[in-house]
């Protein structure tokens, strides 16, 4: 939370009635959705990028300096050209990418796009055209274009 500069009430309890041989944690996070966007995704005005890298197991512990900051992560959200944020997940960006444009295959990169994002140590950010510059300097190294859009689909996204 410091590093969001957020300050928000944290609980949590212990099991400290049984003996355990691992340790567990769950975290759930409840958030407010603040801007609505209903947006037709177009290849002419719009790109998508990967900040971060995906990352999974001792990766994550080897490879840190390649996960993107939550920091960074926030600013994107701030930023009204920027339609959306997407967190990668275990099923990888090819599968985020499938969710946001409904389409397979629509994309291409050097990355292994159907590798697991694990603890999302990457997202898609989608974004205005005309902010390009501005985004890869908000991103700096953990900036990755994603290339190649066969498709506009309607979408409606939150940021």
């Amino acid at each position: 939370m410091e590093e969001l500069e957020l300050e928000l009430p944290i609980t949590g309890s212990t099991e400290t009635n049984m003996p355990l041989l691992q340790s567990g944690i769950g975290i759930t996070i409840i958030g407010i959705k603040t801007k609505t966007i209903n947006s037709t995704f177009n290849p002419e005005l719009h790109e998508l990028a990967i900040i971060g890298k995906p990352l999974v197991g001792d990766e994550v512990l080897h490879q840190a300096n390649e996960i993107a900051p939550m920091q960074v992560f926030k600013k994107f959200t701030e930023l009204s050209q920027v339609l959306y944020t997407v967190p990668v997940g275990s099923k990888g960006i090819a599968f985020e990418i499938e969710q946001i444009l409904l389409y397979k295959n629509s994309i291409h990169s050097d990355l292994d796009l159907t590798k697991s994002s694990g603890p999302s140590t990457c997202f898609i950010a989608g974004y205005n055209k005309e902010i390009a510059d501005d985004i890869k300097l908000l991103a700096e190294k953990y900036f990755i274009q994603l290339l190649s859009f066969l498709l506009i689909r309607r979408m409606i996204f939150c940021v």
